[in-house]
C-alpha cells in the first residue's frame, strides 16, 4: 500500500501546491485547512507523514502534534513543520526538543527542501512501495489529491472506521464450546480455562460479599453479572478489578463520558459506530484526541468505580464468577478504590429492604471502631454527619444513640453504618465495652477547600472573583518565554554589579573584611543550615554549631563595617539574620528534627535547596516546629516557632490561626491578649473564609466564654470543611459532655 500523508495548512492555494508537488513521489495526499479537521482526519485513518503549519485556525499547529504524539500511534508518526512566523534556530531547536521532530521548514522554503525532507522522513515506506501503482494527474484544485489506486471500499465513498496502517489482521480467538447449563456472560477466551465457577444471586450473595472476598483471596477471572438484558461483566487480576464491560451501549464508557461532558456528540457518534468493531473501542477517545492517556485512564478509573456502585441496587441479578489460577506477582497493579465503591454504594443505591435487615440486627446493641477502621478511613469521602458518628461509636453508646434526631439525617447515618459494617470498619457488641483503637501508623488530617454539601459558603467567598483558567501553553508562548530569558539574564547582571566594585575604603583590611562580607552574603543563599557552620548533615556537633556561630557573628558584625559605605552594612544585618536563623533552628531538638526531615526530601528531590527555597523552607520548619510544641503543650515554644513562620509567610491563614491559638493559651488570662487573638483568627477568615482551624479555634474561644450554642456552629463549620479535623470534634464531644452533666443536675434537683 502507498503512504498516506496528510498537510494541515490554512492557506489552501500553498497547501495545493505542496500536494501537488509531493504527489511525484507515488504517495496518496490528503489537506486539511485547519488544526480541528486535522485531527479529526487523523483520528479517523492512518496517515504514514504528516506535513504541519505551526499557525493555525481553531487548534495551534503545536496543540495538535502534542495531541498526536500523546496517542500510541502517533509517538512515531514523523512529522515536518512549516512555518512563516516563528524563524530563527532558537525555535527550531525548541520545536524539535518539544514536539519530537526533525524537520523544521521556514518559509519561503525550496521544492526541493520540502521533497528531500519527505523522501527522507518516507524512506523505509517508500522503498517497500516501489512497486506501487504509477500516479494518476493530479487535478487542477480542490484540497484532495490522489495520487494512486484507490481502493474499492473508499472509491464507493465508505470508509472503515479505524483501520490500522500496514498491520496484518489476525484470526479471532477460538470460542470454547457452550456449556451444558447455561450461564450469564460469555466464556473466556483463547486456551485458558478457568479453575472454578462460582455461580448464585446477588439476593442471596451481594456484591460488597463478592468485591471483599475477590480481594481477599486474590482472586483472578471474570465476573458476570446478569440482570435483565443488562449483561456486564468485570475483570479481576489478583483480586484487583481492573476492566469492566457493559453490552448495552447506555451503559458503556463512552456513554458515560458523553454524559458528564468530556466528549462531543460527533465523538461519540463516531463511538458508536466503532463499537461493531470490538476489542479495544474505548481506545478511540485517545485516537481522536478527545482524551489524553492519563485523562482516560482517570476517567476510566471513574468509570468503573460509579458502575460497581450503581450495580448495588442489583438486588435479583444472576452472577457467575469464572476463576482462573492466579497470574505470577510482578508489579502491583494500581487497584480500584474498593473502598469508595462499597461506601458510595450502599449510601446512594443499595435497596431499603437490605437497610431494614442492617437496621433490625443493629437495634439495642452497642458499636465499636474496629482495627480495620484505619484500613479504610482515608479512601472513603467522609462528612462531617459521619465522622460525629465515628467519634462517638466508643463501644458504650447503643445504634439508637448514635442517630441523629433529624429523620433525614437518621436516614443517611443508617446508609453510611451499612458500608462501614461491610467494610469491617465498625462491629456490634452485646455490652458495653469503651474501647479506644489506636492508629498502628501517623495519619495526616486532610484538608478539603470545597465545602460540604448543602453548606453556603461565606460571604467572602462568594463575592470572591473566579480565577481564569490557565491558558494552554503553545508554540506562540516561545518569544515571551525567551524575552523573560533575557530580562533574568540581565536581572542578574544588574543585581550582581555592586559586588564587584572597589572597596570604599582605601584601608586593605577594611577592603578585605568588605570583600570577605560580599563572599560570605552571596554564597551563604546557597547553603543549606550545616554548611553554614561548616557542618555536614548526619554529622552533627553542637558544640562546634556554638565556636562557628559566635566566630561568624564577630567576623560579619555591624561595628565591622561602620566605616563602609550602606550597602556592606545591609549585607551584615542580612548575613547575620541567616546566620541566628540557622543556629536558632538546629539549635532547638524540635525544630532541627523538622529541619533535617525536610532538608532530606529537598535534597532527595532536587538536591541541596538554594536561595529561593530558604525562606519557604525555613517557615515551613518553623511551623512544623510550632505545631509539635503545640501537641506539647509547650505555648511559649509554639508562640515563638508560629510567630517566624508568620513574619516569612504573612498571608499563611493556617499559620495565623494556629499562631493565635498559641498566643491564647500562652496568655489566658489577659483580656487584651484575648482581643488580639480574636483579631487574628479574623484575619485569618478574611484570607480564606475556609480555614478550619480558624473556625476550630474561634469556636474554642467561644466555649470557654460559655457561648455553646455559637462554639457549635463554629466546630461545625470547621468540620464542614474538614470532617477528620480532630479538634472539633473534640470540642463538640464537649459541648455534648457538658449537656449531659446538666441534664444529670438537673434530674438530681428534681429527684430532690
Amino acid at each position: 500500500m502507498a503512504p498516506r500523508i496528510l498537510i494541515v495548512e490554512d492557506n489552501l492555494p500553498l497547501a495545493q501546491a505542496m500536494a501537488r508537488l509531493i504527489s511525484r513521489l507515488n504517495v496518496s495526499v490528503d489537506v486539511s485547512g485547519d488544526g480541528i479537521e486535522g485531527l479529526r482526519k487523523y483520528a479517523a485513518d492512518p496517515y504514514d507523514l504528516l506535513v504541519v503549519d505551526l499557525h493555525l485556525p481553531r487548534l495551534s499547529g503545536v496543540e495538535l502534534v502534542r495531541k498526536i504524539r500523546s496517542t500510541a500511534r502517533g509517538k512515531a508518526l514523523p512529522v515536518i513543520i512549516v512555518t512563516g512566523v516563528y524563524k530563527g534556530d532558537q525555535y527550531a531547536k525548541k520545536a524539535r526538543e518539544a514536539l519530537a521532530i526533525k524537520y523544521y521548514l521556514e518559509k519561503p522554503f525550496s521544492q526541493e527542501a520540502l521533497l528531500d525532507s519527505v523522501k527522507q522522513s518516507l524512506s523505509a515506506t517508500l522503498s517497500a512501495g516501489a512497486a506501487a501503482a504509477p500516479a494518476a494527474p493530479a487535478p487542477a484544485g480542490g484540497p484532495r489529491v490522489t495520487v494512486v489506486k484507490t481502493p474499492p471500499d473508499r472509491a464507493a465513498g465508505t470508509r472503515p472506521p479505524a483501520p490500522v496502517a500496514r498491520e496484518k489482521p489476525t484470526a479471532p480467538a477460538p470460542r470454547p464450546a457452550a456449556p451444558s447449563a447455561p450461564a450469564p456472560g460469555p466464556k473466556p477466551v483463547a486456551e485458558i480455562q478457568p479453575r472454578r465457577a462460582l455461580m448464585g444471586n446477588l439476593s442471596s450473595r451481594p456484591l460488597d460479599g463478592l468485591l471483599l472476598e475477590a480481594k481477599k483471596t486474590r482472586a483472578t477471572g471474570i465476573l458476570f453479572i446478569k440482570k435483565g438484558d443488562d449483561d456486564r461483566s468485570l475483570l479481576f487480576i489478583n483480586g484487583v478489578p481492573i476492566g469492566l464491560s457493559a453490552a448495552k451501549l447506555e451503559t458503556s464508557f463512552g456513554n458515560w463520558l458523553f454524559n458528564q461532558g468530556k466528549i462531543s456528540l460527533m465523538e461519540y457518534q463516531v463511538y458508536q459506530g466503532q463499537q461493531k468493531n470490538g476489542a479495544d473501542v474505548d481506545q478511540i477517545f485517545i485516537k481522536m484526541g478527545a482524551l489524553l492517556p492519563d485523562e482516560f485512564f482517570a476517567e476510566w478509573k471513574k468509570f468503573v468505580e460509579e458502575s460497581l456502585s450503581q450495580m448495588f441496587s442489583w438486588q435479583d441479578a444472576e452472577f457467575t464468577f469464572q476463576l482462573w489460577p492466579p497470574l505470577p506477582e510482578s508489579s502491583p497493579l494500581p487497584p480500584m478504590n474498593l473502598s469508595h465503591i462499597i461506601h458510595q454504594g450502599f449510601k446512594r443505591f443499595v435497596p431499603g429492604e437490605r437497610l431494614m435487615e442492617v437496621k433490625k440486627r443493629a437495634s439495642g446493641r452497642f458499636v465499636a471502631l474496629t482495627r480495620n477502621y484505619y484500613d479504610h478511613q482515608m479512601h472513603i469521602s467522609i462528612e462531617p454527619m459521619e465522622a460525629l458518628f465515628l467519634d462517638r461509636a466508643d463501644g458504650t453508646r447503643r445504634f439508637e444513640e448514635l442517630l441523629p434526631e433529624a429523620a433525614d439525617d437518621a436516614d443517611k447515618i443508617m446508609r453510611s453504618f451499612a458500608a462501614f459494617q461491610a467494610l469491617g470498619m465498625v462491629e456490634l457488641r452485646d455490652r458495653p465495652v469503651e474501647s479506644g483503637i489506636e492508629a498502628p501508623y501517623p495519619i495526616r488530617e486532610r484538608v478539603f477547600e470545597g465545602v460540604a454539601a448543602g453548606e453556603e459558603e461565606e460571604p467572602e467567598a462568594a463575592a470572591a472573583a473566579p480565577e481564569p483558567e490557565p491558558k494552554a501553553r503553545g508554540f506562540d508562548d516561545m518569544v515571551g518565554d525567551l524575552e523573560r530569558t533575557l530580562t533574568g539574564v540581565v536581572e542578574e547582571i544588574h543585581v550582581e554589579a555592586p559586588a564587584a566594585q572597589a572597596p570604599s575604603a582605601p584601608d586593605q583590611e577594611q577592603a578585605q573584611k568588605e570583600a570577605e562580607l560580599a563572599e560570605f552574603h552571596k554564597a551563604v543563599k546557597s547553603k543549606n543550615y550545616y554548611e553554614i557552620f561548616g557542618l555536614k548533615f548526619g554529622n552533627f556537633d553542637f558544640g562546634k554549631l556554638k565556636e562557628q556561630y559566635f566566630k561568624l557573628t564577630k567576623q560579619f558584625g555591624p561595628e565591622q563595617f561602620i566605616m563602609s559605605s550602606g550597602d556592606y552594612l545591609e549585607k551584615s544585618e542580612e548575613a547575620l539574620s541567616i546566620i541566628a536563623t540557622a543556629y536558632n533552628t538546629l539549635s532547638n531538638v524540635v525544630s532541627k528534627e523538622k529541619y533535617d526531615e525536610m532538608l532530606d526530601s529537598h535534597t532527595r528531590a532536587a538536591g541541596v535547596p538554594g536561595a529561593k527555597d530558604h525562606d519557604k523552607m525555613q517557615a515551613e520548619v518553623s511551623f512544623q516546629s510550632g505545631m509539635a510544641f503545640m501537641e506539647m503543650g509547650d505555648w511559649d515554644g509554639a508562640e515563638k516557632s508560629l510567630s517566624e513562620a508568620m513574619s516569612l509567610t504573612p498571608d499563611n491563614a493556617e499559620i495565623i490561626a494556629q499562631y493565635a491559638y498559641a498566643l491564647y493559651n500562652k496568655n489566658r488570662k489577659s483580656k487584651v491578649m484575648q482581643k488580639r487573638v480574636q483579631e487574628l483568627l479574623a484575619q485569618a477568615l478574611k484570607i480564606k473564609p475556609r480555614c478550619a482551624p480558624a473556625f476550630a479555634y474561634r469556636g474554642a474561644l467561644l466555649l470557654d466564654d460559655e457561648k455553646a450554642a455559637l462554639a457549635e456552629a463554629d466546630f461545625k463549620k470547621a468540620l464542614s470543611l474538614n470532617p477528620r479535623y480532630r479538634f472539633a470534634l473534640k470540642g463538640l464531644k464537649k459541648i455534648e459532655q457538658r449537656q449531659l452533666e446538666e441534664k444529670k443536675g438537673l434530674f438530681s434537683r428534681f429527684r430532690k
